[in-house]
């Protein structure tokens, strides 16, 4: 076990002692979900809307958009070289 954590309350002050402050939005949802037959855990911060956890994610779409987005972005830098290849 790494050293230890010492928290004290007072009314409003409160005092760390030997530890590290991370700072977090609340509420915190923590959400289940099956998909494709497996069970997902994850938390989503209901400020800010951002997850953590293991989400389901369709591999396949994932590859068809990612090549789609290298192949816009590929174009693009061409076309771009090429207008200033012309000037």
């Amino acid at each position: 076990m790494r050293g230890y954590t010492t928290v004290t309350a007072e009314s409003t002050n409160i005092s760390l002692r030997k530890g590290k402050v991370r700072y977090a939005l609340l509420p915190v949802w923590l959400l289940n979900t099956t998909w494709k037959g497996e069970k997902y855990t994850f938390a989503m911060n209901g400020q800010t809307g951002k997850f953590v956890g293991d989400l389901p994610m369709d591999k396949g779409k994932y590859k068809r958009w990612l090549l789609g987005f290298t192949a816009l972005f590929s174009a693009a830098i061409y076309a771009a070289a090429y207008l200033l290849w012309l000037f």
